[in-house]
């Protein structure tokens, strides 16, 4: 009885982006030849297979060339070919012949396969990392989909089909908002996802995988680590202040234990005081968008003070200034008054505030006039 496969085999046992591995098992003892050639070419024969070349004699790369021997019917035999091209189809062609007989298989037998995606330098990478919830950037050199489950560090690693499938190494669904998913339109495309649910302070691992329209899932997941952080910035001794008061106008400085951004508005102090997304949105307590002058926001570096002008102040009203900064991270400072109880600088003697020169000449003009007629 001539020598077979048995059922089952051959199979793709895995494949990366320039490699793959092909079980076989016979129904007796005897030796496996494998050559991998792309799509296009045409059918070699089973002595081609044998020889590694293709169907018109020309000999394949001997990377893309197998042997294997099998001892005993039964048992499976691995061939590995490496050297492939990415985002390629192949057929790994295989025949065999067997120690009774030692005569090649009448024909050969393929396996088509396509070798998976990979990441485009710099990806997967994580973005802007907040308290609870991160933002996860992938890009890579095909049309595929990528899919992504966040781990606390200390966890086992999750395989490729796991990680697709949003579990942890334990085969468990991660929490809700642990895992995401999404799809690369074509090559450089960037994909970017949120992570939610995280826990605070915690250090994790994000891994991710791709899987592209072939069906081919990348064999092992890529790990980004990153932490959690919920560190509220904290204002620089003597910080925020009002400095340069004029009739008019004035400076509030800033300045933080980290790098992010300030922001404070200036309202009247009889007014309730804001919360801190007001003030960055720019409003008073009741949603009311205050003036440009007296509102506004500066980028801020650890320990380093920047002053933002204000303007349209009136020397009759008192005001209270309040500001808040958010770090790098999201976190969110408390939102601190800057100043109580201040108004602008009084105006020089004989300077009425508010008025035009113009006005101001023709109410001198009128007082003369009436000076002139005796008229109080």
């Amino acid at each position: 009885m001539a020598v077979d496969w048995i059922g089952g085999y051959p199979f793709v046992a895995s494949k990366t982006a320039t490699s793959v591995n092909v079980s076989g098992s016979l129904s007796e003892s005897g030796s496996v030849y494998m050559v991998v050639l792309p799509t296009a070419s045409g059918a070699p024969t089973s002595q081609n297979i044998y020889n590694g070349e293709s169907s018109s004699g020309v000999s394949a790369p001997a990377a893309h060339v197998a042997t294997g021997v099998i001892p005993s019917s039964g048992t499976a035999v691995l061939l590995s070919a490496s050297g492939l091209t990415e985002k390629t189809d192949y057929k790994a062609w295989l025949t065999v012949s067997g120690d009774v007989t030692d005569e090649l298989y009448a024909t050969g037998v393929y396996l088509g396969f396509s070798t998976p995606s990979m990441w485009l330098t710099g990806y997967p990478a994580m973005g802007t990392v907040f308290g609870t919830s991160g933002i996860i950037t992938m890009s890579a050199d095909e049309l595929c989909s990528g899919f992504v489950v966040a781990l606390p560090a200390t966890s086992g690693i999750p395989s490729a089909t796991q990680i697709y499938g949003g579990l942890n190494a334990s085969g468990n669904p991660v929490p809700i908002g642990n895992s995401y998913s999404g799809v690369m339109g074509s090559s450089g495309v960037i994909l970017s996802g949120v992570l939610s649910g995280l826990v605070e302070n915690i250090d994790y691992i994000a891994y991710c995988v791709t899987k592209d329209d072939y069906g081919n899932l990348q064999p092992s997941g890529t790990g980004v680590s990153f932490s959690t952080d919920v560190t509220r910035p904290l204002w620089t001794t003597g910080y925020p202040n009002i400095t340069g008061l004029t009739v008019s106008a004035g400076y509030v400085n800033m300045s933080i234990n980290d790098t992010g951004s300030g922001y404070f508005v200036v309202i009247p102090q009889v007014c309730s005081a804001p919360s801190y997304t007001q003030i960055i949105a720019g409003t008073d307590a009741g949603g009311v968008a205050i003036a440009t002058g007296l509102k506004g926001n500066s980028a801020l570096v650890s320990g380093t003070a920047v002053s933002t002008q204000i303007t349209g102040l009136t020397y009759s009203v008192r005001y209270t200034a309040y500001a808040t900064a958010i770090d790098d991270g999201g976190n969110v400072s408390n939102p601190a008054v800057v100043s109580g109880n201040f108004r602008a600088a009084v105006p020089p003697p004989g300077v009425v505030t508010g008025i035009s020169q113009r006005e101001r000449r023709r109410r001198r003009d009128k007082r003369i006039r009436r000076a002139a007629f005796g008229i109080r």
